[in-house]
């Protein structure tokens, strides 16, 4: 028996196949979160909305 590609993910009931955030990136642009690839385009000193997911263990 071989182990699934993300057998990691099929351990802890995690779906590796996307990531984490991904459903929520359209309520999350819609209040106008910053995402992370874009935060060092953003001018020091400036405020800025994150958001993240806790993943269970």
């Amino acid at each position: 028996m071989t182990a699934p590609r993300n057998s990691a993910a099929v351990v802890i009931g995690a779906d590796a196949s996307r990531h984490l955030m991904e459903p929520c990136h359209p309520l999350l642009a819609e209040l106008g979160v910053t995402p992370s690839h874009l935060l060092k385009e953003v001018p020091t000193g400036e405020t800025v909305l994150v958001a993240g997911r806790r993943a269970p263990r």
